[in-house]
């Protein structure tokens, strides 16, 4: 049986209060990797889930490009808010420079990431999400859960 791994966080500097958990599976090592709560700007940080497919490159390119070019897009922006064809942008450049990247070093992995921007502090007066693949978002609470996007599923005749 392989460890689960956890922690949690402290609330801090606008940031909510977080647990998390992770395992590595069957692959030989830990291909995956989390962003909890870094903030982009003003009152926006950002939370990802990256699914490594094959290997850790992409997912710790990822976990670095992502805030940065979240962030650089904010400080281009008015608000405290990324409207979603900012983020879509974003997501698309950042995607352009993986793939230069992996041609460039021979990498052969991969990655799909879910990503939660929360606007508002501890208090969340809002939050977008991103899906990249087959992760999905579930919103936990005292009263239920409910799934906040669809999976995708290779095998789904829709897709």
């Amino acid at each position: 049986m392989r460890p689960i791994h956890s922690g949690s966080g402290s609330g801090a500097e606008g940031v909510h209060p977080h647990g998390w958990a992770s395992t590595q599976g069957v692959r030989p090592t830990m291909e995956d990797e989390m962003i909890l709560g870094v903030p982009l700007g003003g009152d926006l940080h950002l939370w990802a889930v990256l699914d490594g497919h094959g290997g850790r490159e992409t997912v710790e390119r990822l976990s670095t490009l992502l805030p940065e070019a979240l962030s650089g897009a904010l400080k281009g922006t008015s608000g405290a808010e990324l409207d979603e064809r900012t983020v879509r942008a974003t997501i698309e450049d950042v995607d352009r420079r993986l793939l230069a990247e992996h041609e460039e070093k021979g990498w052969t992995d991969g990655a799909t990431a879910l990503l939660m921007l929360c606007a508002g502090g501890t208090s969340a007066t809002s939050l977008q999400l991103a899906q990249l693949g087959d992760s999905q978002a579930v919103l936990c609470s005292v009263f239920g859960t409910e799934a906040l996007c669809t999976q995708h599923r290779p095998d789904d005749p829709v897709e």
